[in-house]
């Protein structure tokens, strides 16, 4: 019996505005699965590497992109045991409302801030910590700025309903 090995290989293509701000961006990933013959694995991939020029070279996270679902259940785990509460509309008071209201605060189970964010229309962003949400995303898929902010977007977008948010990380 022959033994295989199948290899996935996966492309990812974004193409954004020039417009660093807002930018609309789409992004694509493709995943080719084939199938080795392992006997021929080990010349199938020094071939590929003997193929690939110093131009073509591609850091490492570029290679291995990360898909939305990913982050979008590393995100999910940060905030597991933690508890919201609705603040007053007013963003320049902290004050707890008693009635459900469109902005939300969330904090770990220590009490401390996470996220803070509006569904409002009107006035609606997403703004999250640094420390305890922002640097363990960066760390656990070693992403880059503009990564994390396009998944973050992404993940705003879809799973809190609000287009158009652009999410913003916060040092405090």
């Amino acid at each position: 019996m022959k033994k295989e090995t199948t290899i996935i290989i996966t492309t990812s293509i974004t193409v954004q505005s020039e417009d660093n701000v807002d930018r609309d961006e789409i992004v694509c990933s493709v995943k080719t699965a084939l199938r080795v013959d392992n006997s021929k694995l080990l010349d199938s991939l020094t071939l590929m590497e003997e193929e690939q020029t110093d131009d073509e070279l591609v850091s490492e996270h570029s290679l291995n992109p990360v898909d939305q679902e990913s982050f979008n259940k590393a995100f999910n785990e940060i905030l597991e045991g933690s508890t919201q509460r609705y603040l007053n509309t007013n963003r320049n008071t902290d004050e707890i409302s008693k009635k459900k209201t469109a902005r939300i605060e969330v904090l770990n189970s220590n009490g401390n801030w996470l996220l803070d964010y509006s569904t409002d229309p009107e006035n609606s962003y997403f703004w999250y910590q640094f420390d305890r949400v922002y640097i363990i995303l960066q760390s656990h898929f070693s992403l880059q700025d503009e990564e994390i902010q396009s998944l973050m977007k992404s993940m705003v977008d879809t799973q809190y309903k609000m287009k158009g948010v652009t999410p913003k990380v916060l040092i405090c």
